[in-house]
Formats: C-alpha cells, sequence, structure tokens
C-alpha cells in the first residue's frame, strides 16, 4: 500500500546528543527522576512495538541540543486493563530543568499523535502533524492509564531551526540542494534493485570537515561511490571544504526473490564528523 508523503525526517534523538528524563508519574510538578539510556532511547525511537516502560502514569522530557521545528509525530502506548489518557505535548526555550519557564502547548490538526494501535504499519500510517507557533529546544508529554502504561516508541519528525548548529554536514540532492524529507521508496516489487543518489555539503563558512564517514546498516540498502559498486554499509570521506559538496554517493535499494515478509521498512543513513578545522 501507498502512505501519505512525510515532508521532514524523523529527529534521531537517540544518536544527535538529546538528552532524555523521564519519570512515573503523571504531572510536571516533581520533575524526572531517571534518564533514558542510549539503548533506551534507541528502543523508543525504533520501528517495533516492543513496550519500552511500564508505569501507570508517565511524563518525559526531550532536550534536544539546538533548538527544533517540530512538525509531525506519533506517540504509540498502550494501557494493560484500561484506556490511556494522553494530556498534551509542550514546548519551552527558557527552561532549566523541565519544570520552569514558559510552555506553549501543541496543537494537532488532524487529531491526537497518541495512538494505541500496536498494528506494525501504524508507525508509518498514523503520523499526524504538530503545530506549534515557535521552534523549541525542549519538548515534554505525559500520559496516563490506570494499573499500567506501556510505551512503545515515539517518534518526532522534524529539523534543526535556521541559524542552529552552523558547521554541519547536509544531505543535498546532486545540485546542492538540501534534501527535507524522507526518501520514500514507495511500493518495490520482489527481485528488484533502484539506485538512487545524493551528496554531502559541509554547511561550515570557515571549517573542513575532516575524516567524514557514512553507515547505512540495513539489509536492503548499500552504499558506493560508484552506480557499478562495490557496495558496502559504510563509506569514508577524507575531507569536505567549507561549503563544499562531497562526490556523489549512490544508494542501492534491493529486494530479494519472493516470497519476502511485506510492509514498512525504514533505514537511517548516519554521518559522523571526525574533526572540524
Amino acid at each position: 500500500m501507498g502512505y501519505s508523503e512525510i515532508l521532514s525526517r524523523r529527529i534521531p534523538y537517540d544518536i544527535n546528543g538529546t538528552v532524555v528524563g523521564y519519570r512515573g508519574n503523571n504531572t510536571y510538578a516533581n520533575g524526572m527522576d531517571r534518564w533514558l539510556t542510549s539503548s533506551q532511547a534507541g528502543e523508543l525511537n525504533d520501528e517495533d512495538v516492543t513496550n519500552v516502560f511500564t508505569d501507570s502514569g508517565q511524563v518525559y522530557w526531550f532536550f534536544f541540543p539546538e533548538r527544533m521545528e517540530i512538525e509531525a509525530g506519533i506517540i504509540n502506548g498502550a494501557g494493560e486493563y484500561y484506556g490511556v489518557t494522553f494530556y498534551e505535548l509542550q514546548g519551552s526555550n527558557d527552561t532549566t530543568n523541565g519544570m520552569d519557564g514558559t510552555w506553549e502547548t501543541a496543537v494537532f490538526p488532524s487529531g491526537t499523535i497518541h495512538s494505541t494501535n500496536s498494528g506494525i504499519y501504524y508507525r508509518r500510517e498514523g503520523i499526524k502533524p504538530i503545530s506549534f507557533s515557535t521552534t523549541y529546544k525542549v519538548v515534554r508529554f505525559r500520559a496516563y492509564s490506570e494499573y499500567g502504561l506501556h510505551l512503545r516508541y515515539v517518534h518526532f519528525y522534524g529539523r534543526k531551526a535556521a541559524g542552529e548548529t552552523p558547521d554541519d554536514i547536509l544531505f543535498c540532492d546532486t545540485a546542492g540542494n538540501e534534501k527535507t524529507a524522507l526518501k520514500d521508496w514507495g511500493d518495490r516489487p520482489e527481485g528488484t534493485t533502484v539506485i538512487d543518489s545524493f551528496k554531502l555539503k559541509n554547511s561550515s563558512s570557515s571549517k573542513i570537515a575532516s575524516n567524514v564517514n557514512l553507515q547505512l546498516n540495513h539489509g536492503d540498502l548499500s552504499l558506493s561511490f560508484s552506480e557499478e559498486g562495490p557496495w558496502t554499509a559504510t563509506l569514508d570521506i577524507t575531507s569536505i571544504a567549507p561549503g563544499s559538496l562531497s562526490s556523489t554517493v549512490y544508494v542501492r535499494h534491493t529486494l530479494g526473490n519472493p516470497l519476502l515478509i511485506l510492509g514498512p521498512r525504514a533505514g537511517r543513513c548516519i554521518v559522523t564528523v571526525g574533526s572540524w578545522l
């Protein structure tokens, strides 16, 4: 089946320096008493429906490393015996501890971003728009279900605010235009191969990005500097000069022969920079 287009990328809060605080409660007033480990954050931001936490009430704070334009999302969690009350999603730029500061409550133009649907497709089907009046560096939400709330995943879609992190690597098309939306490969027939391409841009005006590494660890996808291969899960680029583009990087999407397990799948290309000089 086809899915509606997503006009932004999923925020990789499990690997981008975001700190996630948590409390088994249903009020912000007591603050957080636990911090998610990297593995817990990864489980919360992945594609499966594995239960991450169980408490009657749950409050989460996401302290992003930079202000974010949050445009869409889905929060998935179901009650042990009863329904779930999802209270709100809020954003702040002046909080120091997740409790103080000024908070704006988001509006959901197409309905709540919370769902109890455990279907493996719903993390793609159930994404809804999120409307804030501005960009935020911290967001929080709370939910409650008597006798236990099983939180499965939290996905936010968006991008960094204008002016944030000037020394950065951007994914671009081959003409140098930044890619701001997810790459959707669409409904793919079994036993077929498709190749796409992109370039990396060093957005810094003064620093060289050295020892740039790309990782795309997904069984259906592989990388190369040539349309002819060789194909691999990782690539290394020695350096990218300020304001410059890398050479073209090719992505191959290959599906095996029938019969395959049908359903939406997601691969993430991760870029790291060894040093900025």
